[in-house]
C-alpha cells in the first residue's frame, strides 16, 4: 500500500515539472513584435532580468496597473532589469479585444507608460508560459529561465507589487550584493 502511495506520488510530482519545462525551456528563445514593429527576442536580454507584464487594454485595472508597473520599472532603472508590458489584445481588424499598434501606442502613453508595448495576439507565448489568466507577470532569470509567474497584479504598494519588487531584490542580489535595493 505504501508502495503505491509512493508511486503516485512521484507521479504526481514529475507532471508538474514536466509541466514546468516547457515555459522553462522556450523562454530564450521567444521573439515579440513591438508596437514599433521591431522584433524583440528574449535570447538577447541574457545576462539580464526581464519582467513581462501580460494584459489586454480592455481590462478594468490595466489603467492602474500599467503606472505601478512604470513606478517598479522606475526603481530598477540602470540595474539589469528589463520590463515590457505585452499585449494579448488582437491584431485582425474585427476581432473581439482588437487593438492597432497606435492604439496600444496611445492607450500606454496615456496611462504613464513609457516602457516598450510587445505583441502577442495569438497568445502563444502566454500559453508556452502556462498561463491564463490575465494581468500575470513572467519574471524571467538571467539566464533567461522563467524564476516567478505571478497571476494578478494589486497596484497598490501591497501584496502583488512588493512581491514583484522582492523577486527582483532576490534576483538581482545572486547578481551581485554590491547593489542597492530598491525601498520596499
Amino acid at each position: 500500500m505504501r508502495l503505491h502511495l509512493f508511486t503516485r506520488l512521484i507521479i504526481i510530482i514529475a507532471l508538474f515539472v514536466l509541466a514546468a519545462i516547457p515555459a522553462t525551456a522556450q523562454a530564450d528563445q521567444m521573439t515579440l513584435q513591438s508596437v514599433d514593429g521591431k522584433a524583440v527576442s528574449l535570447a538577447d536580454h541574457r545576462g539580464q532580468v526581464v519582467v513581462l507584464a501580460f494584459n489586454g487594454d480592455w481590462t478594468p485595472m490595466t489603467n492602474k496597473s500599467l503606472p505601478a508597473l512604470q513606478r517598479i520599472a522606475n526603481l530598477y532603472k540602470g540595474r539589469g532589469v528589463v520590463f515590457y508590458w505585452v499585449s494579448i489584445n488582437s491584431a485582425q481588424a474585427g476581432e473581439k479585444k482588437f487593438a492597432t499598434d497606435a492604439d496600444l501606442k496611445a492607450f500606454a502613453q496615456e496611462n504613464g507608460l513609457r516602457l516598450t508595448v510587445l505583441r502577442d495576439p495569438e497568445r502563444k507565448a502566454f500559453h508556452e508560459f502556462g498561463l491564463d489568466v490575465i494581468p500575470s507577470i513572467v519574471i524571467l532569470d538571467g539566464a533567461g529561465k522563467v524564476y516567478k509567474k505571478q497571476v494578478g497584479f494589486d497596484t497598490a504598494p501591497t501584496q502583488g507589487y512588493k512581491s514583484v519588487i522582492k523577486t527582483l531584490n532576490r534576483l538581482l542580489k545572486k547578481v551581485s550584493t554590491k547593489q542597492p535595493h530598491a525601498p520596499l
